[in-house]
Parts: structure tokens; C-alpha cells; sequence
């Protein structure tokens, strides 16, 4: 029996062996592995982006070693319509030991807008030598859009005797409305914004509330608007985006290092461009997916188009950093603010009686309260979970096919310890088509021992442009842990395109050589990880204890049951 632990969840993966056989790895001087990867994904006509190449080998020789830099040397990424070469800097090399570390980076200027696919870089050595680098796609777009109508808000209230401050963005909609997310404003008494002009006003009153949605339109004195120079955004037509499509954001993140003393506003604005992808969810219920980096404070914030129109509010997002056993695939999902601007009152109504209402009528807005509760709690231990614990379950129930509340509560729920009760939400959410769902409840199956359905559900979520890093990830994992090390390396190798120095995918990769019976390869991994100590010595420990080495599983001969003897008695 056998022990692993892989990634940032702390997973343990045990499979009994039966019978296995090394798999034979054919003679190669070189015995290389080459990654490459992009600065970023989304950049603006005539600018640049850096394209690395990065070579790790264990050569049988230094002449090899010297064959395999001189290839580097002579590789350059192919000319197109759409990009140039604008530079390309020397190789940087280094042995360590026995292993040689090849880098290379070209600085690729943007010649045209739309989805862009970097050609592959080949390099070519003497004896057979070949290795050409998997292609990069990234988006190109023509200019920024205008974000003097985006704002930074606090929410402020007070909350089972403490007082709380909650920080999102806000975007002009009418001389009068400011839009922002409906989960940025619950529970509050008074939303304060910092207009362009400098200028701190306090709103506390609104114009429509749209819990389901996850919208909150609230009113603004047009006379403020008008003097800080605002002008309302325009919505644009409810259509898919064309392929090769950007995305905007231009919320106001709360700094990483920002203190309970700030005032909220002590933040700047930070834009983001990102592919836009296809939509997901129903026709009266739709959410925009994007690939924009979105943090705490930029909830409510407008998703826009090329042209600066609003394509959504953002509501939700996954983004990562500074985290280093945890992949960062950015995502971004918006919600229409069509149906709330629509709702409108005659005259805005006061935010807290609003609020009052929203919650005695709508399954959502009992969720989210009882969420924000829920997610305090966890923060403050002695409180009692069992009522805002039995609203959440109670909205669930009401509303089962509303697949962002079931995965907002699942979220809750893993976040309380209580397993069963995430997977049961997580399952309703993946009903509704809803593509998280899918990665969590994997990783899920994964922790309880059911790699099989962990391993299906990843690999959906792997074929969904949003997360299919994240999926393929998910995926190499949950087939290591059936042993089907052929299919590994090409989820890993998806991975390390994306980020060739993710630690729990270059040990998976080198496990992977070991099953293949590439020890050679492996011990230049385990070098590579150096910078991660930890994941260096597991990798180590398997290359020196063969009875830990993962190898390829041989299936035995099936045998007929007329061909089994009868028992004597």
C-alpha cells in the first residue's frame, strides 16, 4: 500500500497494487523536457508580450549538453501577420551537477487584434534530437475603454453587535443610479462612494434591489454625478462574443496589505483585459465568464466590452496570488443588470427597508444575509450557527435550480467543515450547469477516496475553457492516483504550459517519468524543484526507494468462469 500527498488540499491518494511492471524508456542522449510560457494573455495592439523557452535535461554528456544550447540559440518563434519577433536575448544556462537549466526569452510585439496563436518554437540536435514547444494563445485588442464612470464604495452596518465595513465598486448607470453587486450592500445601513472629483457621498436609498441577480441600483444625487464629470456607461445587446473576444474590467481591489484603520477608499483603480468566453446558465438567468483577475473589492464593478459597454456586473471570480501550491487561473463571472435597471421604482425607497423586503420575498437575499453571517462566524467561533445555518439550508431548498445560490452555499458549508452538506449544494449547482460546481465537487470525490468520479468530473471541467487548467490538473491527479501514468503527462504537460514552475505539477511529471521508467528525467526534475524544498524531497524519495516508486499497473488475464475450478467439500 501506498502513501501520496499531491497539491494545496492536502489530499492522500492510497491504491493497493496487484501486479506492475516498469515501462521501458527508449535510449536518448539528450533526455530533456521543454516548457514554455507567456507573460500574460491579453495585450493591446502595438504592444509586447515575453514568450519564455525553458530547456531541463540530463544529458549523457557536456557535448550534449553544448548540442542542446546551440539548438536553443538557433530557435527563434516563426514571423505572422499577427506578431514579430522584436527582440530575442541570449541563452542563460546552468549545470547543476549533472543537469543543465537552458532559458531563452523573446519579447513579441502585437500586429493585430482578435485571438492570436504564437507558433511554436523548434529546436533540432545532432542524433535525432527534436523538440518543438506546444503553441500560446493569447487575445489582442485595439484600446482600454474609458473607467471614469466606475467608483469605489464602502457599505457600512452593524451586525450581531459588531460593526462592519464592506468595500466594492459601483458604476454609473443614469445621472441618478449607481449599479453595484447586491452582496456588496446586505445588511447594510449606509453605502458611502468616492467620486472622481474626490468627493465622498453617502447613499441610502435605492432604486431596485434584485437579490437573484445579484444586483443593487442605488441612488446618487445627479447634481454630484454631473459636477465630478461622470457619464453613464451604455449597456451593450445581449449577444455572445465574437471568437477572440476581450473582456474589461475597472474595479478598485482592496490592497493586500490594507488595514482595518483605512477609511475603505485608501485603494486604487486597477483594470484588467481577459478573453471573454461564452456565456453559461439560462435565458432569464445569464452569467458572463470571463478570464479577468477580480478580488475582494472589485465586486460590482461593470464587465465590459471592446467598445466600453456594460456586458455584466461583477459578482463573483476566482483569482490567486502569492498562494504557491495553488494554481491561478483567473475567471470572472458577471451577472445582467438589465432586469434591476428595468425594476426601477418611481421613487427610490430607503436602503435598509428595501433590504427588509428583499429578504421577506426572495430565497436569494435570505441566503446571501444568512451567508455573510455564516462566513463571520467562522471568523468569530463562539456564535450560535444553527439558525442562519437552518435559512441557508431552508433557501436552498426553496430555490434548487438557482445554481449560483446552491454553489454559494456549498461554498459555505466546506468553509463550516460540513462535507456532505457542500456536496449535496455543489451537486444542484452542477445540475445547473454551472462549471465550479463541477471542480469543487470533484476535488471532493478526490478527498473521499473516489478518484473514478473525481477523475470524470475533472475531466469536464478540463474541457471548459474558464478552468481547463485548473482541470487539467485536477485530472492528472486523480489519474495518478489510478496509476494511469500515460494519461498523466499530458494533463501535467497542459499545466506546466501554463505555468512551468508549479511545483505540484513538475513532481506529478516527474512521478510520471519514474512509472516510465525516466529516472534520469526525473532527477532533473527534482532539481528544477530545488526552489520548493518540500516537493523537491518527496520527488527525492521516490527516486531513492524503489518500493515508493509509482509504477504502470498490468491488468491481469480475465478468467472465464467455466475455466474456475469447483471448491471440493
Amino acid at each position: 500500500m501506498r502513501l501520496v500527498s499531491f497539491g494545496a488540499r492536502g489530499s492522500a491518494l492510497v491504491a493497493l497494487l496487484l501486479l506492475s511492471v516498469p515501462l521501458a524508456a527508449q535510449p536518448d542522449p539528450y533526455r530533456a523536457d521543454v516548457f514554455s510560457s507567456l507573460d500574460r494573455r491579453a495585450a493591446e495592439v502595438g504592444g509586447a508580450v515575453e514568450l519564455t523557452v525553458e530547456v531541463l535535461a540530463a544529458p549523457r554528456s557536456r557535448s550534449h549538453g553544448e548540442s542542446l544550447a546551440a539548438a536553443l540559440a538557433e530557435a527563434m518563434p516563426a514571423a505572422t501577420a499577427a506578431v514579430e519577433v522584436a527582440r530575442a536575448w541570449p541563452v542563460s544556462q546552468r549545470w547543476d551537477g549533472d543537469v543543465l537549466q537552458l532559458e531563452r526569452r523573446y519579447r513579441l510585439r502585437i500586429l493585430q487584434a482578435g485571438e492570436i496563436e504564437i507558433p511554436p518554437v523548434a529546436l533540432a540536435a545532432p542524433a535525432s534530437g527534436a523538440w518543438t514547444t506546444r503553441p500560446q494563445r493569447l487575445r489582442a485588442f485595439h484600446a482600454w475603454p474609458e473607467t471614469r464612470a466606475v467608483v469605489p464604495v464602502v457599505a457600512e452596518g452593524r451586525e450581531a453587535g459588531h460593526a462592519f465595513r464592506r468595500t466594492g465598486t459601483a458604476w454609473l448607470a443614469a445621472p441618478d443610479a449607481l449599479v453595484t453587486a447586491y452582496h456588496v450592500v446586505v445588511g447594510a445601513r449606509r453605502v458611502r462612494a468616492k467620486l472622481p472629483s474626490g468627493r465622498v457621498v453617502t447613499l441610502g436609498r435605492v432604486w431596485a434591489l434584485d437579490p437573484e441577480r445579484d444586483v443593487a441600483v442605488l441612488h446618487v444625487d445627479p447634481s454630484e454625478t454631473e459636477r465630478a464629470g461622470m457619464q453613464a456607461l451604455v449597456i451593450a445587446p445581449e449577444t455572445e462574443p465574437e471568437p477572440g473576444a476581450v473582456a474589461f474590467t475597472a474595479g478598485w481591489p482592496l490592497a493586500p496589505d490594507a488595514s482595518r484603520e483605512d477609511d475603505g477608499f485608501e485603494r486604487r483603480q486597477l483594470p484588467t483585459a481577459a478573453a471573454h468566453f461564452a456565456s453559461i446558465g439560462t435565458a432569464d438567468r445569464r452569467l458572463r465568464v470571463s478570464a479577468n483577475a477580480v478580488r475582494p473589492g472589485d465586486s460590482g464593478g461593470p464587465l465590459l466590452d471592446g467598445q466600453g459597454r456594460v456586458i455584466g456586473v461583477v459578482v463573483s471570480g476566482r483569482s490567486t496570488s502569492g498562494e504557491a501550491d495553488l494554481l491561478r487561473q483567473d475567471v470572472c463571472l458577471a451577472t445582467d443588470p438589465v432586469p434591476a435597471l428595468r425594476a426601477r421604482r418611481e421613487r427610490p425607497a430607503r436602503l435598509v427597508a428595501a433590504l427588509r423586503e428583499a429578504a421577506e420575498r426572495d430565497p436569494a437575499a435570505r441566503a446571501f444575509a444568512a451567508a455573510d453571517r455564516l462566513v463571520g462566524a467562522v471568523r468569530r467561533p463562539s456564535r450560535d450557527l444553527t439558525r442562519e445555518r437552518a435559512v441557508l439550508v431552508a433557501a436552498t431548498q426553496q430555490a434548487p435550480r438557482d445554481a449560483p445560490l446552491q454553489f454559494l452555499a456549498g461554498s459555505v458549508f466546506e468553509a463550516l467543515g460540513d462535507e456532505v452538506a457542500a456536496a449535496r449544494a455543489y451537486r444542484g449547482a452542477h445540475a445547473g450547469g454551472y462549471f465550479p460546481a463541477a471542480y469543487a465537487l470533484a476535488h471532493h470525490y478526490l478527498d473521499e477516496g473516489d478518484p473514478e468520479r473525481a477523475a470524470e468530473l475533472f475531466a469536464e471541467v478540463r474541457a471548459s475553457a474558464p478552468y481547463a487548467d485548473l482541470g487539467a490538473m485536477g485530472h492528472a491527479r486523480a489519474l495518478a492516483a489510478l496509476h494511469r501514468w500515460d494519461e498523466v503527462e499530458p494533463a501535467v504537460r497542459e499545466v506546466l504550459d501554463h505555468d512551468p514552475r508549479f511545483a505540484p505539477a513538475l513532481y506529478l511529471l516527474g512521478a510520471s517519468h519514474l512509472a516510465r521508467g525516466r529516472e534520469a528525467e526525473a532527477e532533473a526534475l527534482a532539481v528544477r524543484l530545488n526552489a520548493r524544498p518540500g516537493w523537491a524531497a518527496s520527488l527525492r524519495l521516490l527516486l531513492r526507494h524503489d518500493a515508493l516508486r509509482p509504477t504502470a499497473l498490468q491488468p491481469l488475464a480475465r478468467a472465464e468462469l467455466g475455466d474456475v475450478p469447483a471448491f471440493e467439500r
